[in-house]
């Protein structure tokens, strides 16, 4: 029990970085040890912040890709057609995804999920773009997330690993993130 306590107490803290080899590197390892459908290149983090939360020992617990640049990562496996739609209707440079999510068993320990999500809303809300980008295969993160992303943009099949799966690209705006994260901490908070 007193192990508990002293776990509970030991801060968690994020920090942004902009890749370098190295980070690009150890947050891949960490993203690909955990996911079962998909690997993270660390080329692929070229261009993007990324944001890695630390146990108070200072080591990578959790983190997610920040991509404001027109290679989201969401839209890749989409139809050409959609693409077009996104681009006339919203135009590229209006969007922000959070990508390559990951998070061990010591960050989903004691509620930090709400501290992650949140700080994942916060940094939506700090760039200048009006729309925010998801996605998913999993039907449970894909209920959570649409709680403020209640836009379908696409479902479709996508090879994940070895295996088809139906995957679903959802989008919301700033407001819709602002509106509902009440909602969406409570949630996470009671699961």
């Amino acid at each position: 029990m007193l192990d508990q306590l002293l776990e509970k107490q030991k801060l968690t803290y994020s920090k942004i970085f902009f890749p370098t080899k190295d980070i690009c590197n150890l947050f891949s390892n960490n993203y690909n040890r955990l996911s079962k459908a998909h690997n993270l290149e660390p080329a692929s983090l070229n261009g993007k912040k990324l944001r890695i939360f630390f146990d108070g020992d200072d080591q990578m617990i959790g983190g997610y890709v920040i991509n404001e640049n027109p290679d989201y990562q969401y839209l890749i496996s989409i139809p050409e057609e959609k693409k077009k739609y996104i681009e006339n209707q919203y135009g590229f440079d209006n969007f922000i995804e959070i990508t390559g999510i990951w998070m061990n068993q010591k960050m989903k320990k004691h509620k930090r999920p709400v501290n992650f999500y949140t700080q994942a809303f916060l940094d939506c809300c700090l760039s200048d773009k009006e729309w925010i980008l998801g996605g998913s295969y999993i039907p449970k993160v894909r209920d959570m997330h649409m709680k403020c992303l209640p836009y379908i943009l696409h479902t479709g099949e996508k090879l994940f690993g070895d295996q088809e799966k139906e995957y679903w690209v959802y989008y919301g705006s700033l407001n819709d993130v602002i509106n509902a994260i009440p909602e969406f901490c409570n949630h996470l908070i009671n699961t």
